[in-house]
């Protein structure tokens, strides 16, 4: 939401040019709304993963974000948890009760994450 407000001194020099306002006013809106949402999208942040960081292959087949904060990756060399700092893999390898390293979706049920 963006609230607009002007000064007096803005609200006088509106309204003693008539139709002139016509024209500012619009302006002024869209100079403000402009600063507003160049000032939300700076809060954002994009980050590249790829295999040199600690995932099993570069591609990444479905994410999904539990309630306790960690994204869940489905790869197709495993099962990956994000913990904003570390990549930890979950497949046949290290997992023993896991029958393939393939995954293709990762979703989130009351207890857990899985592919």
């Amino acid at each position: 939401m963006v609230l607009v407000t002007m000064s007096q001194q803005a609200r006088r020099l509106i309204s003693r040019r008539g139709t002139t306002s016509l024209f500012v006013a619009p302006w002024l809106l869209c100079v403000c709304i402009c600063a507003e949402s160049t000032r939300v999208a700076a809060q954002y942040r994009f980050d590249s993963w790829t295999t040199d960081n600690g995932l099993p292959q570069a591609s990444v087949n479905s994410i999904v974000q539990t309630r306790d904060g960690f994204l869940w990756l489905a790869t197709y060399g495993g099962l990956v948890r994000y913990d904003g700092l570390r990549f930890q893999v979950f497949n046949t390898l290290n997992t023993p009760g896991l029958r393939t390293s393939r995954f293709v979706q990762a979703m989130e049920d009351n207890e857990v994450a899985y592919g």
